[in-house]
């Protein structure tokens, strides 16, 4: 809740300032209060004219300032604690932004033995956000910055002391590695003995916060491809923000930005909230979102972990194969809009040491004969294709012969196109053969084994943004995979990302034990930035015929994986062998023609369950509980999924993260009729991996005194989806609820009235795609 707005006259080395901003501000000067702001306000921030910082919520400091900050310059580490890094000049101001009205208060600082080299460290608050913005300066630039490790940073600004926080339990989620951040994830307690908070390149936001909804999210705000996070120490380790300490040097007017963003409303409220502010901050787009087919419609899945990875039919070419899996969809009546090409479709050999050598589907092969282009022409499906980093002899190099500028890395055998016309030409390219969506994979071995990305200070940022920059030209989007946090952030700029992977390959399912779908609090990340998360592809049948994984393989949780993949709202890829899809399974995610119907939001691990996983069992779930909704004009209707659940816990409406409007009523997929009043819901261990909980709550709807209550098409995942339900409109004497749907498509819907249950079939006629369903002062179900 952001604080009431309020003017401040600070004075400061005998200079007033007026301002007006949303943030309570103390200052000090020379160890003496020189003003203190008046509020209610549960944010504050206090700065000292040493450099010295404190963040506090209802008055305890959660984050102070480290002891001193530091730069790198000159082959050497200046500091404020050495007196090498010299504090010249502090100096306060005001202005507009694209986030609205803000105050400034600025530390310049230079070495003091090479007064051109300078740093301004500036701290921003804002009149309608309840954060502090960090920003580091370079008028000048730096050079000879870099140290022998990489996962070190140059500069810090700002720089935390990790201590405790008393008296309540503070917990923390610090999000690392792979796939979004969400592999080397970890969660703990917030005190001075905290050790385990992921830094360097594969670091992420992190998360504090305590059990009554106060949450503060720590994370880069700008220049997300060349700044990092370094811990510094053991037990009351420094927390250091900046430039990555690989970088040679820092160019002139250099800047980059970190943030402390708060929230009282918990964690899923307050990641939205942060997500929100950096959207409008970097001024992202989302126009292509709508055209993203593979995120909007069923799709067909080929990589690791489905069926037709790196293996075709016996006798057969994958040109073959493919034509075989889309004749056995149309003949089952499957409709898949868009397939996906792994890495086995141009050839690249599995691994990290040989990357893609040429990335050409209008070039015949051995896996296609006749080419990608011939495959789209004849089932006019569009194409989702993967690629992975480049190989350093790529023939598109002009190193090798090519005719685009790629930056080599001998030392790991990798290349980076460097050339905006190459991205251009490749896309073009693939406008040919039906590319839709490019899918850029290995993500971070690109990041982590190429030297120059470490190196040079904008080329991480000119590399994607570039593929981005071609994508959109051609309307096309890109999925991010095997990403660190830092790509995810950088998609606020790059408008043609839309979707990224959120889990590890469908195929590690069998190496650790089923865990691949738990993708509840990943989600919360990446859709909080504007992105669709992505499960990866799965199995609908159980036992797979000649399993090309072993003969041992199945999956007995092809239930779990179906709902899982519509829950997050972005694609849902099935991937089994002819003749095997389940229909039935499937088709409980879409309509007749494949469109998928989704919640209005991913699904993501209730408040409760982070709770529980960073402060102990007693303060929420032991096990997985996600909550999403659908939003049809005031109407909220809720879904709360629940499996391996270990010990009772009792699910409350102001945990479930949307509104549980007055007089709502609860059902469970397993037993569509009996529908329950809604006060609380409790969750047990019946709540399993292969038996998983899915309830949906609906609010009773008053019509002339008699109750209805909305239960919608309980035979899909999502029965209040808007993608089928489109409005919902009541007057006097009638209740009327729009229907989406394709022609000769049959939708049933069901309702509570009365207590009664009542259900309605209506059939879409042969050039119908709306229909209304209507229930009158005599209570009759209509449907027209």
């Amino acid at each position: 809740m952001l604080n009431q707005s309020l003017k401040l006259s600070i004075f400061f080395l005998g200079v007033t300032f007026f301002c007006v901003h949303g943030l309570s501000y103390d200052l000090i000067n020379d160890g003496k209060y020189i003003h203190r702001s008046l509020t209610d306000g549960k944010f504050k921030i206090l700065l000292v004219t040493n450099g010295s910082y404190f963040l506090s919520i209802e008055n305890k400091t959660w984050l102070a300032s480290s002891p001193g900050t530091f730069l790198r310059a000159n082959g050497f580490k200046y500091s404020t604690i050495d007196k090498t890094l010299i504090l010249n000049q502090t100096s306060s101001s005001s202005g507009n932004d694209t986030l609205g009205r803000y105050q400034t208060f600025k530390l310049h600082y230079s070495l003091y033995n090479d007064p051109t080299t300078i740093v301004d460290y500036t701290i921003y608050t804002y009149e309608n956000y309840d954060m502090v913005r960090f920003s580091q300066k370079f008028p000048n630039g730096a050079r000879r910055t870099s140290i022998n490790n990489f996962d070190s940073v140059l500069s810090a600004f700002p720089s935390f002391k990790v201590q405790s926080i008393y008296p309540q339990d503070v917990g923390y989620l610090s999000f690392g590695g792979m796939m979004a951040g969400d592999m080397e994830k970890i969660y703990g307690k917030w005190n001075y003995l905290t050790l385990n908070i992921n830094d360097g390149i594969g670091a992420g936001p992190i998360v504090m916060f305590d059990t009554s909804g106060n949450t503060l999210i720590i994370s880069q705000m700008s220049e997300f491809m060349s700044t990092s996070l370094q811990k510094e120490g053991r037990s009351g380790a420094n927390l250091n923000y900046g430039v990555m300490s690989g970088v040679d040097q820092i160019p002139a007017n250099y800047s980059a930005d970190f943030v402390v963003f708060y929230s009282d409303k918990g964690i899923n409220k307050a990641m939205k909230a942060w997500g929100d502010m950096l959207i409008k901050f970097h001024g992202k787009k989302f126009n292509l979102v709508s055209n993203d087919v593979t995120s909007k419609y069923l799709s067909y899945w080929m990589d690791n972990g489905a069926y037709y990875y790196w293996i075709t039919e016996n006798g057969k070419t994958y040109q073959d194969t493919i034509m075989d899996i889309v004749s056995d969809f149309n003949r089952n009546k499957i409709p898949f809009r868009s397939l996906q090409y792994d890495s086995w479709w141009y050839g690249a050999q599995r691994g990290f040491r040989q990357g893609c050598y040429e990335w050409n589907g209008n070039k015949p092969s051995d896996r296609f004969p006749q080419s990608l282009e011939y495959v789209f022409k004849n089932t006019g499906l569009p194409i989702t294709a993967h690629n992975k980093f480049w190989d350093i002899k790529t023939i598109y190099a002009k190193q090798y012969g090519g005719n685009y500028n790629f930056v080599l890395d001998q030392f790991t055998g990798k290349s980076l196109p460097d050339d905006q016309k190459f991205w251009d030409d490749l896309f073009l390219n693939g406008t040919r053969w039906g590319l839709s969506t490019y899918e850029q994979d290995w993500l971070n071995h690109q990041t982590f084994d190429f030297t120059p990305l470490m190196s040079d200070i904008a080329l991480g940022k000119r590399w994607l943004t570039q593929m981005g920059n071609a994508a959109l030209k051609f309307n096309m989007t890109l999925q991010y995979c095997m990403s660190l946090s830092r790509h995810v952030l950088q998609s606020l700029e790059i408008e043609a990302v839309t979707q990224v992977r959120v889990t590890n390959d469908y195929a590690t399912n069998w190496q650790y034990g089923g865990q691949q779908w738990r993708l509840g609090v990943s989600s919360i990340f990446s859709s909080s930035v504007g992105l669709m998360p992505f499960k990866d592809v799965y199995w609908t049948t159980a036992v797979q015929s000649e399993n090309p994984y072993g003969s041992k393989i199945v999956n007995p949780n092809t239930e779990l994986d179906s709902l899982v993949s519509i829950l997050t709202g972005g694609p849902v890829g099935p991937g089994d062998k002819i003749g095997l899809m389940n229909r039935t399974l499937i088709m409980k995610s879409c309509n007749d023609e494949g469109l998928l119907l989704k919640p209005s939001r991913p699904a993501t691990a209730i408040d409760a369950q982070i709770y529980a996983k960073a402060l102990g069992v007693a303060y929420g779930p032991n096990g997985e509980v996600w909550s999403t909704y659908t939003k049809i004009g005031n109407f909220t209707f809720g879904i709360i999924f629940a499996a391996d659940i270990k010990l009772s816990y009792t699910v409350l409406p102001e945990q479930m993260g949307f509104e549980v409007q007055n007089e709502s009523y609860f059902w469970s997929f397993r037993n569509y009729a009996r529908v329950k009043p809604m006060k609380n819901i409790t969750i047990d261990n019946e709540c399993t991996i292969n038996k998983f909980c899915l309830f949906h709550i609906t609010p009773a709807i008053t019509l002339n005194n008699n109750q209805i209550v909305l239960l919608g098409e309980q035979e899909k995942w999502v029965p209040m989806s808007p993608q089928r339900i489109t409005s919902i409109n009541k007057n006097t004497n009638a209740l009327t609820i729009g229907l989406d749907g394709v022609p000769e498509e049959k939708v049933s819907i069901s309702f509570l009235i009365n207590q009664a249950f009542k259900k309605i079939d209506c059939n879409f006629g042969v050039n119908q795609r709306k229909m209304t369903v209507s229930i009158d002062e005599k209570l009759n179900l209509i449907c027209s």
